[in-house]
């Protein structure tokens, strides 16, 4: 059953995250994307979980540059 709902939960997490998260102030304040560009990528989450054939990929390095890449389908 968990399964089933890991999809909702990691999306509800990124539209979290995006749209007020320690992450959005981030990037604003860095001017990496516009808070339209972010209003977009949350719409994109909250669309992707839905999907049943929806899959997810993510990578993490770790140390002081750590890098997140996520792909969504």
């Amino acid at each position: 059953m968990i399964l089933a709902c890991l999809p909702l939960i990691i999306a509800r997490d990124m539209v979290e995250l995006v749209r007020g998260g320690r992450m959005c102030g981030i990037v604003l304040d860095a001017k990496l994307v516009t808070e339209e560009e972010l209003e977009k990528m949350a719409e994109a989450w909250e669309g992707w979980w839905p999907k049943e054939d929806s899959s997810l990929a993510m990578m993490q390095g770790e140390g002081e540059q750590q890098v997140f890449l996520c792909a969504v389908y």
